[in-house]
């Protein structure tokens, strides 16, 4: 038997998790001048045929935004609203030149079916290492199946076509 907190969660919460990663040979600098341009992201990611802000001001905590997949993406990858954009310094660093880490989160979805993405910017090297997470907690999380499996792919494919992006544009530029 699950014991319901109040607002009818289980009181111990299942997490299900995607988790993708890749190393660009690109300046984290660069790399967040890229993504943080969100309208131009369908000229690089295929499937996403548009992605925009429908309210307040890009990247702020509360702004919302809505990306439209063919085929349909899903929460968390159909937008939602900005938790948090966060630049932070790198810890234990005596380098005070140190590039920072830059952390971006929203939810999506909405009551049992809400999701939360972080993506992480990270200096690694001479280039940047980019963590993409995607998570459901709750009862989401169990039945989210095949739809995790395509946040995957998606999440995948996003990162592979922006660090094709990135690295064309940095090798000939």
């Amino acid at each position: 038997m699950v014991r319901l907190a109040q607002g009818g969660v289980p009181e111990t919460l299942r997490i299900l998790s995607v988790r993708e990663t890749t190393w660009f040979n690109i300046e984290p600098k660069e790399t967040w001048e890229s993504i943080s341009k969100l309208e131009e992201w369908p000229r690089w990611c295929q499937g996403l045929e548009s992605a925009r802000w429908t309210q307040g001001e890009a990247w702020k905590p509360g702004s919302r935004f809505e990306l439209i997949w063919q085929p349909w993406g899903g929460a968390p990858l159909s937008g939602g609203v900005i938790m948090q954009d966060q630049v932070v310094s790198i810890p234990g660093s005596q380098d005070s030149n140190a590039p920072p880490l830059r952390g971006i989160s929203w939810d999506a979805g909405r009551g049992p079916f809400r999701s939360q993405v972080r993506l992480m910017i990270m200096a690694d090297g001479g280039g940047s290492l980019v963590e993409f997470v995607s998570s459901w907690k709750g009862w989401a999380s169990l039945i989210i199946g095949r739809r995790a499996v395509r946040c995957a792919d998606l999440q995948r494919d996003w990162l592979a076509s922006l660090r094709e992006i990135l690295e064309r544009v940095g090798s000939h530029g």
